[in-house]
């Protein structure tokens, strides 16, 4: 919050989501099957890999997330985590600048959308049915964590240290 100001800042590290040493991560209980979190991001990746944005977060195993990530340019991509298999369920070129990231939930539905300005939102991909974010869905261990939903930021394995700077972070039930 110090290095710029009414922004949390999150330094992307060299540990992605389905690693226990991930540490650029700060999620939030979810406690509603409808509601929509949403953030406004300002972050500028250049390396390969390099990824900031939303988490639907259950275990270093089961996730699902929407992030602006450097892959030959700038993309939006959603990644499902099942069970530790990586599956991509939408990816859009991305335009550089400040990014509105939205997932929306609906029980066990989920679908992520992204903005240039905040008011006009463009589907980026989703899942009819992220049960696997549950102890009662999930084939692994239970944790009993509950699912959680966040932001996070990592450098894909390039070994750099890149600002993710967000501006809010917002949690509404519906």
């Amino acid at each position: 919050l110090t290095e710029r100001p009414g922004y949390l800042r999150l330094w992307t590290g060299d540990w992605d989501l389905h690693d226990i040493r991930a540490k650029n991560t700060v999620v939030r209980r979810e406690k509603h099957h409808l509601y929509s979190a949403g953030v406004k991001l300002d972050f500028s990746p250049s390396a390969s890999g390099e990824q900031a944005g939303i988490v639907c977060y259950y275990s270093t195993n089961n996730y699902l997330k929407c992030c602006l990530i450097y892959e030959e340019g700038l993309k939006i991509k959603v990644v499902e985590n099942r069970s530790g298999c990586q599956k991509t369920l939408g990816k859009k070129h991305a335009e550089a600048g400040p990014l509105f990231l939205k997932a929306v939930i609906n029980k066990q539905k989920r679908d992520f959308y992204y903005s240039y300005e905040g008011k006009h939102w463009h589907h980026a991909g989703g899942t009819e049915d992220a049960s696997f974010l549950s102890d009662e869905g999930s084939r692994d261990a239970k944790g009993h964590t509950g699912t959680m939903v966040g932001i996070f930021a990592n450098n894909g394995g390039s070994g750099r240290k890149a600002a993710a700077d967000f501006d809010w972070f917002r949690y509404i039930a519906y």
